[in-house]
């Protein structure tokens, strides 16, 4: 039995993912700070609901949910009007941690605390009550409270990758790569309890900056492994040609 495929709809990338990534995985997207993870993470969702009919969920920490909003209308993805349609759920960890009013539309998934452990609870019952099929969590060093116990934090995303993966939910985790490190996340524990790893760059060549990506691991179907170059065009990220 062949596994269900869910499109990202990114130009380019189900290609390379040969249909798409597999329903149900939970996928970490790696990179140094400015490489558009954020973009591929919300690019996702948005064409989930815009192109697939499946509602989608964003954790927002460590940036301003208004800010955020605003920017992304640069590419035409209007958070605040798929939030008021109930096709979308922000759920915003920053205005806790700061310690300031939120504007999201769904008020009842809303912290109080920055628990792992209530946030971890407050996305299941978001996605089970709403029917949510993908979901992106923006990122996972900023809603990690407790930075020195390593074994909670594996615990805590084996969790939430159980859960999700249990109501069909197609998962993309946003972590980041420190400066200089060989690391392929910010805890190292990241890409273990991942079904796949995409990994963006931004790299000076021939005078000129280029972005790259590479799918490095992908449980469940096939996939190419060469890097390819991608730009962020006014609809999205979008994948040129292959890295010979």
């Amino acid at each position: 039995m062949s596994m269900e495929k869910v499109k990202t709809g990114i130009n380019g990338l189900d290609e390379i993912l040969e249909g798409g990534i597999p329903r149900g995985s939970t996928v970490l997207i790696t990179g140094y700070s400015g490489t558009g993870k954020t973009i591929l993470g919300i690019q996702f969702v948005v064409n989930g609901i815009k192109m697939f009919n499946e509602k989608g969920l964003i954790v927002i920490a460590g940036e301003d949910i208004e800010r955020l909003q605003r920017s992304m209308l640069q590419f035409g993805w209007d958070l605040k009007r798929f939030e008021k349609e109930g096709k979308l759920i922000l759920i915003d960890v920053t205005s806790v941690k700061i310690g300031v009013p939120t504007g999201v539309e769904f008020t009842e998934f809303q912290l109080k605390t920055t628990d792992i452990k209530q946030l971890v609870l407050t996305i299941y019952n978001a996605v089970k009550q709403n029917n949510i099929k993908r979901v992106v969590i923006d990122s996972i060093p900023n809603i990690i409270t407790n930075k020195d116990d390593i074994q909670k934090i594996r615990t805590s995303l084996l969790t939430l990758c159980i859960l999700l993966e249990r109501f069909g939910c197609t998962t993309l985790m946003v972590t980041d790569i420190p400066e200089g490190s060989e690391k392929l996340s910010t805890y190292g524990v990241e890409e273990f309890v991942a079904s796949g790893i995409i990994k963006l760059s931004l790299e000076k060549s021939g005078g000129k900056w280029i972005r790259k990506m590479q799918v490095r691991k992908m449980r469940g179907t096939k996939h190419k492994l060469d890097e390819y170059i991608f730009e962020i065009v006014e609809n999205g990220i979008k994948i040129l040609e292959k890295i010979t």
